[in-house]
């Protein structure tokens, strides 16, 4: 995640306009330019990456690891739910079914 660089136009578009909202401190209109905004997406994974990029500085890893740290908590919520209604197995089961 720290080593490989942004070569998805889409992935790069998107830190870019959560670096812009950072840098300018607008935290309401997600901007694509300066003068444009960009309402194609909802804004929590711009806030996410924005917030990220402020605390570790704009990287990679820091626009990356929001994503990260959900797709974890989602597939413990998985493991968690499936163990609870089935067992530990199937637990263990789907959350590496539902692995990306």
């Amino acid at each position: 995640m720290a080593f490989v660089p942004l070569t998805d136009t889409t992935e790069a578009r998107y830190a870019e306009i959560a670096r812009k909202m950072l840098e300018t401190g607008n935290w309401i209109t997600p901007l694509h330019d300066y003068a444009v905004p960009f309402w194609a997406k909802p804004p929590l994974s711009t806030w996410l990456a924005a917030a990220a990029m402020g605390l570790f500085g704009e990287t990679e890893l820091a626009v990356r690891l929001p994503s990260l740290l959900l797709s974890l908590a989602v597939l413990w919520l998985t493991a968690d739910l499936t163990r609870r209604h089935s067992c530990r197995d199937a637990g263990i089961a789907a959350a590496l079914v539902a692995q990306p």
